[in-house]
């Protein structure tokens, strides 16, 4: 919905969170409920929002905050997206979700199936049970992004450099 009525953030969310993307960091986690950068799917989302969308990547790119990488969760499945051209660097983003109600039972219940197309998405959906985790390499200058099952093995996976986040 493009009614500039409609909002993610209030007017103090987007001054705090302009505020501190300015503070100086080597790495920064913006974490949101709903993803962010997914263009495949018609739920909740902030492309629902595009005009929020668009002042959350122009806040990003204003202010120069380097080394950004967006956690999100809320789709009962797990996928790493990435999108050129927005901010200046490519924008990674890792949604994460449920370790209780995946999307494969709901969908092993009613039957469904279906088949999400995103330019976004890197590689496939992960539609089990899972959780994500960050390993940061300080030496290396390098960020390992993971998705998990609940037994701990890696699923999806996307290394990251974190000089590449500028």
């Amino acid at each position: 919905d493009a009614d500039p009525a409609k909002t993610m953030l209030g007017e103090a969310q987007w001054a705090w969170l302009e505020e501190e993307l300015k503070k100086p960091a080597e790495l920064r986690l913006l974490v949101s409920s709903i993803q962010v950068m997914s263009e495949g799917h018609g739920w909740e989302a902030w492309r629902e929002f595009p005009l929020e969308r668009q002042k959350l990547y122009d806040i990003i790119k204003r202010t120069g905050a380097e080394g950004l990488i967006v956690l999100s969760g809320d789709r009962h499945s797990a996928a790493l997206y990435e999108r050129e051209g927005e901010i200046g660097y490519p924008l990674f983003e890792a949604t994460s979700s449920s370790l209780n109600l995946p999307a494969s039972k709901w969908r092993a219940q009613s039957g469904e199936t279906w088949v999400e197309i995103d330019p976004n998405r890197k590689g496939d959906m992960y539609f089990d049970a899972n959780y994500g985790r960050i390993d940061i390499d300080w030496d290396n200058r390098s960020i390992e992004v993971s998705i998990l099952s609940p037994e701990g093995e890696a699923v999806l996976g996307k290394s990251l450099a974190l000089d590449a986040l500028k």
